[in-house]
């Protein structure tokens, strides 16, 4: 499933011009970086419900205190948001993604 909502995600962004590379920095780093306009997001691909390991939780905020956006993403919908939003396609979404609070799958 997770492989499955990451597929998606990075095609969604592609087809906008959005560079999509799948990071091998080591256990703990998010999935995937996207490189937009002098701007990066990072996502973490998760499964449905399924929560960051302490490791990543760690790595997510040392990225996080050097003011990269950082962005976990356990269904299509919410990864789909993010990406409009990295982009300002709507910039109100990001924040509903960031707080958990927009579930529509």
């Amino acid at each position: 499933m997770e492989s499955q909502i990451q597929a998606r995600v990075i095609e969604f962004a592609r087809r906008r011009g959005i560079i999509a590379r799948k990071l091998s920095f080591g256990e703990g780093w998010p999935d995937y970086m996207f490189l937009w306009e002098g701007r990066i997001l990072f996502i973490e691909f998760k499964r449905p419900g399924e929560k960051p390991k302490p490791l990543q939780v760690y790595v997510i905020e040392l990225i996080r205190k050097q003011g990269f956006e950082v962005i976990l993403v356990d269904n299509i919908i919410d990864g789909r948001k993010a990406i409009r939003s990295f982009i300002g396609e709507d910039d109100t979404q990001l924040e509903r993604v960031r707080s958990g609070h927009d579930r529509d799958q």
